[in-house]
């Protein structure tokens, strides 16, 4: 009883890994990074906005904020996959906000 579960189990499992190719999924995605840091003393809390392709840090669009700038982005098939916080000690009442985003190849 114990052996025919333990090989149903192992079919179930290798059955479902050869169903999801974990190894190639990174493959087909590329990667991009969009860093939100509110402009200190702003009236209108607007943000810059930084977006790095991996390549390089590219300066974005004025963008009146933070989802302005990811709706232009999903709008060119990114999808956001992470977000983190970094808080500088200089400056923690205005932290970054990291967004890790992605998009099919």
């Amino acid at each position: 009883m114990k052996k025919a579960f333990l090989i149903i189990a192992f079919l179930t499992l290798c059955l479902y890994l050869s169903g999801n190719d974990v190894m190639s999924d990174s493959t087909k995605y590329v990667y991009c990074e969009l860093v939100a840091t509110q402009k200190a003393f702003a009236k209108d809390m607007s943000v810059n906005i930084v977006i790095n392709y991996g390549e390089g840090v590219e300066k974005a669009k004025e963008f009146t904020n933070t989802i302005a700038a990811l709706n232009h982005l999903s709008e060119e098939g990114w999808e956001v996959i992470f977000v983190y916080v970094t808080a500088l000690t200089v400056t923690p009442d205005y932290p970054d906000v990291h967004y890790i985003l992605r998009k099919r190849k």
